[in-house]
C-alpha cells in the first residue's frame, strides 16, 4: 500500500497537439529574441560592416572603406568616415551618412526613409578623355550577350520609395573633365 504504482494517465491527442505548438512557439520567440538581441551588439556591427564592405568590394570595381557602423540594422544606420575610391580617384568620401528607416511600411510596399543625412562629404565626378564618367566604371559591362525578352517582360520594379527627410551638409561636389 505504501510503495503503490501510479498509474500513467495518458494526455488526450488534442492537449499533446496544443502542447507541442505552444512550446515551439516559445521557443521561435525566444530564439527571435536572443537574434535581435545579438543584431544590437559592436560584433554583430562589425560584422555586418565587414560584410558589406566585401560584398561591395567583390561586385564592384572600386574599394569601399567604411571606419564605423553604428545604429540598428532595422531603424537607422550610422556609416562614420566612409569612402569609395575607383581607379586612384575618389568617388565619395563622408564624414557621416545617416540613414534611418521606418521597417514596418515594407509590409505595404514601401521603402519609407525617414531620414537620409549626408554630412562633410566630398563627391567627384571625373570624364576621361573619351567623355566617360567615373561613375560609369564602377562595374564592367557583362560579357554576356543582350538579356533575353523573357526576363525584360517580367513585372515591373512597383514598390514606392518615399524620402521624408533629405539632409546635404557641407558637400564639396566636383564634376571635372580631364584631358
Amino acid at each position: 500500500m505504501l510503495f503503490r504504482k501510479k498509474t500513467k494517465v495518458k494526455k488526450p491527442l488534442f492537449r499533446r497537439i496544443i502542447n507541442y505548438f505552444l512550446g515551439t512557439g516559445i521557443g521561435v520567440i525566444v530564439l527571435l529574441l536572443v537574434a535581435f538581441g545579438y543584431t544590437q551588439t559592436s560584433s554583430f556591427r562589425n560584422w555586418l560592416k565587414d560584410f558589406v564592405v566585401e560584398q561591395v568590394n567583390s561586385a564592384t570595381n572600386g574599394k569601399l572603406d567604411i571606419e564605423k557602423l553604428d545604429g540598428t540594422i532595422f531603424t537607422s544606420l550610422i556609416l562614420s568616415n566612409t569612402s569609395y575610391t575607383l581607379d586612384k580617384d575618389t568617388l565619395l568620401l563622408a564624414e557621416k551618412i545617416e540613414l534611418k528607416i521606418s521597417p514596418l511600411r515594407i509590409f505595404l510596399k514601401t521603402i519609407y526613409v525617414r531620414k537620409l543625412e549626408i554630412e562633410n562629404a566630398n563627391i567627384s565626378l571625373l570624364k576621361d578623355e573619351n567623355g566617360e564618367l567615373n561613375i560609369s566604371k564602377i562595374t564592367s559591362p557583362s560579357s554576356e550577350e543582350e538579356i533575353p525578352d523573357t526576363l525584360t517582360t517580367g513585372e515591373p520594379f512597383n514598390w514606392k520609395i518615399d524620402v521624408a527627410d533629405l539632409s546635404l551638409k557641407n558637400i564639396n561636389f566636383k564634376h571635372q573633365t580631364l584631358a
